[in-house]
């Protein structure tokens, strides 16, 4: 039975823990996706960002390298044109001179320009197709002129051109007079060159960038598009990019101080249902910012396509740790059906067990009257053991228990319990109704028969509580007092008894005080009263005993009768025995420093304390720490646990003597006194007990007095001193002082008194 309830025990154990395990790592892998699907989002915002960079970066460095390519290729014919002209520029002559021209077509090829211009420091240009056509104009009022005639080189801003029907950029160089810009050279004209923009454009197209579907576009400071690729993504007329996408207003303002100071940024908005990542990266050119503009998919797939496999491969892992977690969860359902039987069907008779009992009984209790609870007990269980075997009794049971069965009514329910100890619970609301409907119950279980023409009978008790509705919650505990009804049953015969709060008083106090024990001993709640030893010859305080009462705080007294047994049992009176002590020795202390003749203390000491561990050091411990001199403490011992183990005795007390301690042998006379262990044991004072006082015929008194008398002798005879307690009568102290006694104690002299009453009366 135990080692089935063990491996049940380790198999459901078992299945809890792989459950569990099996849980925890769902619950791990769950966050570890979380985990990585948030790296992941970081890693390829990381990804398109610094792909992004990259080609704003590439596509800058090519258009930068284009426009100043155009730019030298300018200034070299410029050179040319300043070399050759150093008195100032005649546009008019200039056309005409053959080499220049040549020169200049080569330039124009070259660069694609679609015109070229020499114009002089008044404004008048010639200016020269690509197919030829040659032109004179004034062109006062363009500002890249004006800016090259200053000697600024560059490009101009897009603009239409109306002559060439195309969106232009204007490139202009400065000439200076000897071909070299020196101080000392004036800027005598400057040379232009017209390009069509979508020779920028080009440089914009996809076939520069990393990835076909990723397009860059150049803009200004205020976000208007100067040059756009307007293959993909944005509306023809579109302007600004501020118009093409929801941007947000977080985004705006990061894109339009960007600009404005020609500042890298990275956003993310929303077009046409889809994410793009925009990146900006400043030319330093008239104020032209690169702004490259991609799906975010296009940049990441490979990365999302890779996501997606680690996604796939754990969803698979997912599917087989749930399937496992089920299959465990099946399995541990079937085991727990198992185990349900195992935890509520009692195996020998078949019927429920206790937790069962305690499980249904709440719903089949009427919540208009009281119901009883009953414990029935076969009272010669040991005897039918005995003669017939376990065997034979598991049958017996299993019978009692058809009997039950067949008594009860349907709503009524029964279990076998501990100690095999049926369990019952009856809609009886009276003693009458549980008289009237158990004593037929127990003559029919007498009837049964455990072996054919035997006469051995069940003779069975039950122990009977009523309960009611309220008791749903602390059935436990009206069992328990039901129990302990039958258990205070004392004859063998078919009996049924009621409980009454007597029977349950002894234990609610026993319970009450070990709650409070150790509470009530760092509370101090443990008082110490001294009762006085009179010394018989002249009438003075020799000696004192120290005993204690609990007073708790609420002024509640709780007597020694009736606590000291509880603790001799369970062994908190160790504790107590050396609380004392070391009350006493503060005592003491302070009485000693107070200048009082102090007068020796005995202290009670429980059988459990000569089987303490360090006993006797411990004991000095506390006399060094109160500096106590050892004769001030005299250690009352039983005679009964001397006699129970006079070798341990003899050799502790004789530890105890050598230290400086004095031993008295309290209560001699109330059990089987050994006057031969007197001799052998260290001990210093012998207390007679009361029992020789309580003597009230003539005969026994005289019996009395001859066995008190020779005690006495006795004990001085090997030099202990006596002491007779209980003495209460004038007539009582006369008796043992005429026999020789030392000392008397009792309410004769006075009751046990507190500290402060003792100081007061004997030493005041």
């Amino acid at each position: 039975m135990i080692i089935r309830k063990i491996i049940k025990n380790k198999m459901e154990h078992e299945s809890i823990f792989v459950f569990l395990l099996v849980l925890l790592l769902c619950i791990m892998l769950i966050f570890s996706e979380i985990l990585f699907s948030t790296n992941a989002h970081r890693i390829q915002r990381n990804e398109v960002k610094t792909s992004l960079d990259a080609i704003a970066e590439n596509t800058k460095n090519a258009l930068v390298d284009n426009i100043e390519g155009n730019i030298q290729m300018l200034e070299s014919l410029a050179s040319l044109i300043g070399y050759s002209h150093t008195n100032g520029v005649d546009t008019q002559v200039i056309l005409k001179e053959k080499t220049f021209f040549e020169q200049l077509k080569i330039v124009s090829s070259q660069s694609k320009f679609l015109r070229m211009q020499v114009v002089d420091s008044n404004y008048k240009a010639s200016s020269v197709y690509s197919n030829g056509k040659v032109k004179q104009e004034n062109v006062k009022g363009s500002e890249i002129v004006t800016k090259a005639l200053q000697g600024e080189r560059g490009i101009a801003k897009t603009v239409w051109d109306e002559e060439l029907q195309d969106y232009t950029n204007q490139y202009a160089v400065p000439i200076y007079e000897n071909g070299v810009q020196k101080e000392e050279n004036k800027i005598i004209g400057v040379l232009t060159g017209v390009h069509s923009t979508d020779s920028i454009r080009v440089l914009l197209n996809s076939n520069l960038m990393s990835h076909e579907k990723v397009h860059a576009h150049i803009v200004d400071n205020k976000g208007n598009f100067v040059v756009r690729n307007e293959l993909y993504l944005l509306p023809k007329e579109t302007r600004n990019i501020f118009e093409t996408m929801t941007l947000g207003k977080e985004n705006i303002e990061i894109m339009k101080t960007a600009l404005a100071n020609e500042e890298v940024f990275y956003v993310e908005a929303e077009a046409n249902g889809q994410v793009y990542a925009l990146n900006n990266v400043a030319i330093g050119i008239n104020n032209w910012n690169i702004m490259c503009i991609v799906p975010i998919n296009v940049l990441t797939s490979e990365t999302i396509d890779w996501f997606r496999v680690q996604q796939f491969i754990f969803l698979l892992f997912f599917i087989t740790l749930l399937l496992l977690l089920f299959y465990i969860y099946r399995m541990m359902r079937k085991k727990n059906k198992a185990m349900y039987e195992l935890a509520y069907i009692d195996p020998i008779t078949g019927t429920f067990n206790r937790n069962k009992f305690l499980k249904e009984v709440p719903k089949y209790i009427d919540s208009s009257k009281r119901d009883a609870i009953i414990v029935l007990s076969i009272n010669n269980i040991n005897q039918i053991k005995n003669l017939y075997g376990t065997q034979k009794f598991n049958v017996l049971l299993r019978q009692i228990g058809q009997v039950l069965k067949v008594s009860l009514n349907q709503n009524e329910i029964f279990a076998l319990g501990r100690n095999e100890r049926f369990l019952i619970l009856t809609h009886c609301s009276t003693e009458e109704e549980v008289y009237k409907k158990m004593m037929p119950l127990l003559h029919r279980i007498r009837l049964i028969r455990i072996l054919d023409n035997q006469g051995t009978q069940a003779i069975c008790s039950m122990g009977v509580r009523f309960i009611t509705h309220k008791d749903k919650k602390i059935l436990e505990q009206r069992i328990t007092e039901a129990c302990m009804t039958l258990d205070s049953i004392k004859q063998w015969k078919d009996e049924i008894l009621f409980f009454s709060s007597k029977i349950y008083e002894p234990e609610m106090l026993k319970s009450k005080i070990e709650d409070s024990m150790e509470e009530a001993l760092k509370n101090y709640e443990f008082k110490v009263r001294l009762q006085p030893k009179i010394d018989l010859k002249t009438g003075e305080l020799k000696s004192a005993e120290a005993l204690v009462r609990w007073i708790k705080d609420d002024g509640t007294i709780i007597f020694p009768d009736q606590f000291i047994p509880i603790f001799e049992k369970n062994g908190f009176c160790v504790d107590l025995d050396f609380y004392m002590i070391e009350q006493v020795c503060i005592q003491l202390k302070e009485w000693k420093e107070k200048g009082y003749p102090v007068v020796p203390v005995s202290v009670n000491q429980c059988r459990l304390m000569l089987y303490e561990q360090n006993y006797v050091s411990r004991l000095c411990d506390i006399l060094k720490r109160w500096s106590i001199d050892p004769s001030l403490i005299i250690l009352e011992i039983t005679e009964g646990l001397v006699i129970d183990d006079i070798e341990k005795s003899t050799k502790v007390l004789k530890e105890l003597s050598d230290n400086g301690f004095h031993i008295s042998m309290d209560d001699f006379g109330s059990g089987f006194s050994s006057l031969n262990s007197l001799k052998d044991l260290p001990i210093d004072e012998v207390k007679l007990d009361r029992v020789f006082l309580l003597t009230i015929d003539r005969e026994n008194e005289e019996k009395r007095d001859l066995i008190m008398k020779n005690i006495i002798h006795l004990v001085k005879e090997l030099k202990m001193k006596t002491v007779v307690e209980g003495i209460e009568t004038i007539e009582q102290e006369q008796l043992v002082r005429s026999m020789g006694c030392d000392m008397g104690q009792g309410y004769y002299y006075d009751k046990p008194l507190s500290l402060e009453e003792f100081s007061n009366k004997y030493y005041n």
